[in-house]
């Protein structure tokens, strides 16, 4: 499967590459529901590495459940071949408290960064040797 788009998250396969844009507020099955869904489109690539990008713009933050739920998912990542994630939203104090709660690889830089900017997290990306198709900044502007 390359594409799954429900009202509170799109994900994309892009080559090596898995784009998720979030949106809205989460509770503890939304999130469910997007572990369950990133995983049926991770699973085809985490036979070799690959990156992950997610648009938090439009992004309404997450109840305190969801955070386990996260975490494991993270783990999953790790055990599954990813090596490269940039989330992208502008500053914002509180989403990056829960983020930092969240995710265990904002402690490593060599996996995780934060951008303000799509072009600057695309062209990290790419320097860590994925490839996404060129077309992911104007799409992720219209979905």
């Amino acid at each position: 499967m390359d594409k799954i788009v429900t009202p509170h998250f799109t994900l994309r396969r892009e080559n090596d590459v898995l784009v998720a844009i979030i949106s809205g507020q989460w509770d503890d099955m939304t999130t469910n529901s997007y572990a369950d869904a990133f995983k049926k489109v991770a699973s085809c690539m985490a036979s070799q590495p690959w990156a992950h990008i997610t648009y938090l713009d439009r992004w309404e933050l997450a109840t305190p459940d969801c955070v386990p739920i996260i975490n494991e998912l993270e783990r999953w990542c790790m055990a599954n071949k990813l090596t490269c994630d940039a989330v992208v939203y502008p500053d914002d104090g509180l989403k990056d408290f829960i983020l930092s709660k969240a995710l265990e690889t904002s402690r490593n830089p060599k996996v995780y960064r934060h951008f303000t900017d799509a072009s600057d997290a695309l062209e990290w990306i790419s320097e860590k040797g994925f490839s996404p198709i060129s077309s992911t900044l104007s799409s992720v502007k219209s979905a």
